[in-house]
């Protein structure tokens, strides 16, 4: 395949695609982002934080010096 040959296949690809892209629009309809509600809806994400917490030593009086 020469230079030539895979400029010309190019441009015929992105022909193809284009028309492609055109007939799925006609037929779809174009893309729209999500409405506020449907934002809301899909974004319900529950993040649980940790329920217990164990005794840190670095508070305790053990570690503390006594004189």
């Amino acid at each position: 395949m020469t230079i030539q040959e895979l400029k010309q296949y190019m441009k015929d690809k992105r022909k193809t695609n284009a028309k492609q892209w055109a007939d799925q629009i006609k037929t779809h309809g174009e893309c729209t982002g999500f409405t506020d509600k449907e934002y809301i809806k899909n974004y319900e994400v529950i993040i649980a934080g940790k329920s217990r917490y164990r005794t840190k030593f670095v508070h305790n009086k053990m570690w503390q010096i006594t004189k």
